[in-house]
């Protein structure tokens, strides 16, 4: 048993990693986290549009969140919550000591920790639980009742919540966590946290229940942003013979071949038709240009999100990387797109492999709403959006 001012500092730490999470730290999230519904605000109309970014406002890696799908290996069911975190996530513990807990959204009020006054230990092989007394201040599910960390399959953990009542599937307040480290008294490593998507402004808002992992204090991510990833400009221009180019230019030179410590580094401008975020999708397009690890070259993409998986198509990017200058050009007609189309470019890390992707957002520009862009006439081109492929690696 431990004295109060562990609690206190377990709640201080497990606010600090929801805040994170919230706030976005730094903008991460997943592909598409472009905010919805906001009207456009930057250079816009016919034949081109831009919009510039602040320097230097790429902040150290310090959240990820599954990708493609913010929700993956997630289960809210009647009063439990449960998540499937590859141990390589938090840096392959072969022990640690651990706490869970609950807070409150928006205001970001600590509820709940679990256990009461005390650190879980938890050591590989086996299974680290434990009840945590009822709290009748509490909403029902925000008052955790028991919690329990295990290694499951695949080296995953599972964390796992239990609350006295049902979680609400909508208009929930409260988000659930646990906050890890090697000894919690003297720092706290990483967090786990598991969040309403519309109590996260950067997550689409028909995400559902969403979840990351954020390094706190001095613990981090093997990978990390770099300048180049720091947007200053972006823009979109058309040609008379039916092309759209999307053009990027970054803080830094874009290296021919990334670093080892930079993950896969990724540059794309998103696409909707609306402005306003697509029911059932994280995003209608994205003109991505990419590091390939397998080639071991930089290669161009068009995506798209089904609710499921992203799908390669059929679309030929012609890109060029000039110091650090990145243009991508695709026909119009191959979007299969008229009149306007809304816009955000955006750069990110993703790293661990295809089956458990995860990403890192470094910048956007805008850093909310969208660019408006108005298409010129089709041409007498056909128009068509061929999907060959899916289930495939960011």
């Amino acid at each position: 048993m431990r004295s109060k001012p562990f609690s206190v500092l377990v709640v201080a730490s497990l606010f600090v990693a929801l805040t994170l999470a919230a706030a976005g730290c730094g903008r991460s999230g997943g592909l598409g986290d472009l905010p919805a519904a906001t009207k456009p605000n930057a250079a816009q109309g016919a034949g081109g549009s831009s919009v510039s970014d602040e320097q230097g406002d790429v902040p150290e890696l310090r959240l990820i969140s599954p990708a493609p799908d913010l929700g993956r290996d997630l289960t809210i069911e009647t009063n439990t919550a449960k998540v499937l975190v590859p141990r390589w996530v938090v840096g392959y513990p072969q022990s640690i000591e651990w706490v869970g807990g609950t807070v409150r959204f928006p205001e970001l009020i600590a509820l709940d920790v679990a256990p009461d006054y005390k650190a879980l230990s938890w050591t590989r092989g086996a299974t680290s639980e434990a009840p945590d007394a009822q709290d009748p201040g509490l909403l029902p599910y925000q008052d955790l009742t028991y919690v329990r960390l295990r290694e499951m399959a695949s080296s995953r953990l599972e964390f796992f919540w239990r609350c006295r009542g049902d979680i609400p599937m909508d208009g929930v307040d409260v988000g659930y966590g646990a906050v890890l480290g090697q000894a919690l008294t003297t720092g706290q490593d990483y967090a786990v946290v598991v969040a309403p998507a519309a109590a996260v402004p950067l997550a689409p808002a028909d995400a559902g229940w969403v979840w990351g992992v954020a390094a706190l204090s001095e613990a981090g991510f093997p990978w990390d942003t770099a300048s180049y990833e720091d947007i200053l400009s972006a823009s979109v221009s058309q040609s008379g013979d039916g092309k759209l180019t999307f053009e990027m230019a970054t803080a830094q030179d874009i290296p021919a071949v990334p670093a080892e410590g930079d993950g896969t580094p990724m540059f794309a401008w998103i696409l909707d038709q609306d402005g306003e975020g697509t029911v059932g999708a994280q995003f209608d397009l994205a003109v991505m240009v990419r590091w390939n690890v397998d080639s071991g070259q930089w290669e161009g993409v068009v995506m798209t999100w089904d609710g499921h998986d992203y799908l390669y198509l059929d679309i030929a990017v012609a890109f060029t990387r000039l110091g650090a200058t990145l243009s991508a050009t695709v026909d119009v007609a191959d979007l299969g797109w008229e009149g306007t189309l809304y816009w955000g470019a955006m750069t990110g890390i993703q790293v661990g492999p295809d089956e458990e992707q995860f990403l890192g957002l470094a910048d956007q520009a805008p850093d909310s709403g969208w660019v408006e862009e108005i298409l010129a006439p089709p041409g007498p081109w056909p128009i068509y959006l061929p999907a060959i492929s899916s289930n495939v690696a960011m």
